[in-house]
C-alpha cells in the first residue's frame, strides 16, 4: 500500500482525525483554499515549528511514489482510517 505525508498545524488535528483530509480545507500557506490535499514522500517535520503535525497516509487509492519534488497534489478526500498521527511538533 502507497505511503504518503501530510503536514499539518496542530489546531487543524482533532477536525483531521474526525472528518478526515478534504480538499477546499482551511489553508495555511495560500490566499484561498486549494481543490486538493498536498502530500509529500518524506515528512516535512518543521513546517510549522513546534505546531507542526505529521501524518502517515495509507491509501491504496494513492499512486505509489512521484515525479514532483513538490509532492502530490490528491483532488479526493482521504478518510481518518486512512491517518497515522507519526510526529507532534517538538521545541
Amino acid at each position: 500500500m502507497p505511503i504518503w505525508y501530510h503536514t499539518t498545524h496542530r489546531s487543524r488535528l482533532q477536525a483531521i482525525l474526525t472528518e478526515g483530509l478534504r480538499p477546499y480545507s482551511p489553508p495555511l500557506f495560500f490566499a484561498s483554499p486549494a481543490p486538493y490535499i498536498m502530500l509529500s514522500v518524506e515528512p516535512w517535520i518543521d513546517l510549522h515549528g513546534a505546531d507542526s503535525v505529521v501524518l502517515r497516509v495509507r491509501s491504496s487509492a494513492l499512486p505509489v511514489g512521484g515525479d514532483d519534488p513538490e509532492g502530490l497534489r490528491w483532488p479526493r478526500e482521504i478518510s481518518p482510517e486512512c491517518l497515522e498521527v507519526i510526529n507532534v511538533g517538538h521545541d
